[in-house]
């Protein structure tokens, strides 16, 4: 299935757009648009990536599947722009406390109250 969308330019956006299209390597106008489209929103993508870990708090494996990405794909670009991760699975994390000799962990009871005489 095929859709056509149409947008409304007006002078200087047209003449910004086709000095572009002069420059890039020869194919349809079509497909030229629709090239510099897709180059536009995995800009927005990546820049939706970042916002939504660093101030709505999402998870990386929450983001990649919002924004139709790999998970790896998502810590990368949050790398790129130098944002730190602490984001491991739970899975991982709860292996990771398992392995652990600390009070309270996974692996071990939780110390008990000593009574009181």
């Amino acid at each position: 299935m095929s859709v056509t969308k149409s947008i409304r330019l007006d002078v200087n956006e047209l003449r910004e757009i086709e000095n572009i299209l002069t420059l890039m390597p020869v194919s349809s106008e079509a497909s030229s648009l629709k090239h510099l489209l897709f180059l536009g929103v995995d800009i927005q993508r990546r820049d939706l990536a970042v916002l939504l870990y660093t101030r709505d708090g999402l998870t990386t494996g929450e983001i990649a599947e919002r924004l139709n990405m790999s998970r790896l794909e998502v810590i990368h670009i949050l790398e790129e722009r130098h944002v730190n991760v602490f984001d491991p699975p739970g899975e991982l994390f709860e292996a990771a406390l398992q392995q652990t000799d600390l009070p309270g962990s996974l692996s071990s009871e939780a110390p008990k109250a000593r009574p009181q005489n």
